[in-house]
């Protein structure tokens, strides 16, 4: 039976890694989020292991309606114009606060990777190329929900560099595209923007 593994980490970098075989994308304030979504439940994790999904009810109806009754998928909630903190800060409310806050401001879960398809296939020994692929095909059941979004990224090291010269100078994350999905392991590169560029 599948079971979420710790979410694979980055280690920081001062420059994005040169080579055919790496993967860029945006690296977004919010809380990292594993989903495991098996004979009907939903069941989401931060990066500590703790279950936040009470805490988010929004992506959770959102995940629910893909009528996908199985997969796994490693994500980062946001919310379009707000800070990672005030994501963190309804993990203290109390569930009437949370529900008003859901319909206020809800958050997106990004998704940057899938570790399990729909017929339970495991996919964190494969390689990055084949997870991204099953992750695209997965998105496509999401189009008409602005809840669940794709994170975009790229093979392209000079549209990675651009990223992070843009006026909201986010970091970029680097995975290598034949990589297995390691949990809990420093597999990725982080670079952040510097602010004296």
């Amino acid at each position: 039976m599948f079971s979420l593994p710790p979410p694979m980490t980055a280690r920081c970098e001062a420059e994005l890694p040169v080579g055919d075989d790496w993967w860029f994308e945006p690296h977004w304030s919010g809380i990292r989020c594993l989903v495991h979504r098996a004979r009907g439940e939903i069941e989401m994790r931060d990066e500590q292991g703790r279950l936040i999904g009470s805490y988010f009810p929004e992506v959770v109806a959102a995940l629910v309606h893909l009528h996908v009754m199985s997969f796994a998928l490693d994500g980062v909630l946001t919310r379009p114009g707000h800070h990672r903190d005030d994501l963190y800060a309804r993990l203290d409310k109390e569930h009437e606060a949370v529900a008003r806050e859901a319909v206020r401001a809800p958050a997106q879960l990004r998704l940057v990777d899938m570790l399990m398809l729909a017929d339970g296939t495991e996919l964190t020994a494969r390689p990055f190329s084949v997870r991204r692929k099953s992750l695209f095909a997965f998105s496509a059941t999401s189009d008409a929900s602005p809840t669940i979004v794709l994170s975009e990224g790229t093979r392209e090291r000079q549209i990675a560099e651009a990223w992070l010269k843009g006026e909201e100078r986010p970091a970029v994350v680097a995975k290598r595209w034949t990589g297995s999905y390691e949990g809990g392991r420093d597999a990725m590169v982080v670079v952040r923007a510097s602010a004296g560029d």
